[in-house]
């Protein structure tokens, strides 16, 4: 890809609000030949809101009303399957194995 064709796609990334950061990471790996960004299979209740670009209120709101069903780690901690996330939103992200 031309350079100039790379920051022209850098500077739209910067400003998309519809992609979330995980997304934004992969795509500028791939621009600049990077190895990609470890893969996560769970993610947090503050990344989980990232990736779908809403407030941590709102995943909050959704588990509580079961749109989002996480996973309950032995601590007690949530975490959010990426997998499921991919479902809701009809995006594929590839984080997934």
């Amino acid at each position: 890809m031309l350079k100039q064709n790379a920051e022209i796609v850098k500077a739209v990334l910067s400003n998309d609000s519809t992609v979330s950061g995980m997304q934004k990471e992969q795509v500028l790996a791939i621009l600049t030949g990077s190895p990609q960004p470890a893969k996560p299979v769970l993610l947090t209740q503050a990344e989980t809101a990232k990736f779908l670009a809403v407030s941590r209120q709102t995943v909050w709101n959704m588990t509580k009303s079961g749109h989002l069903k996480p996973a309950v780690l032995p601590n007690g901690q949530k975490r959010y399957r990426v997998r499921d996330l991919e479902k809701l939103t009809g995006i594929e992200t590839g984080l997934t194995a």
